[in-house]
């Protein structure tokens, strides 16, 4: 793993806030959405079940990066699910924030 400069998302929604910006959708790779939501960032969690099955163990999740154990799980609740004619289908989930 790389020493890359990180960036403080707590310091960066605040700043963005303070800018105006009261939505915000990121379309990140796992490493910065299980981030976003470790820090209690995310209020909102939209997952599209595309109707195909592909990549293996190692393909992309919504959250990489160290995880978390059960009892410190990212708990939602299921707002909406929009069935699209492809057979696709997005979930909207509600992020409670512990």
């Amino acid at each position: 793993m790389h020493d890359a400069p990180r960036v403080d998302l707590n310091s960066m929604m605040q700043t963005l806030k303070k800018i105006g910006v009261d939505h915000l959708m990121v379309e990140g790779g796992g490493t910065m959405n299980f981030e976003l939501m470790r820090l209690g960032l995310v209020d909102e969690l939209m997952l599209f079940v595309a109707p195909m099955i592909f990549g293996g163990a190692n393909a992309p999740t919504p959250a990489d990066g160290t995880g978390l154990l059960r009892d410190a799980a990212v708990e939602m609740k299921l707002m909406d699910v929009e069935k699209w004619e492809d057979g696709g289908v997005l979930l909207r989930y509600k992020i409670f924030s512990s």
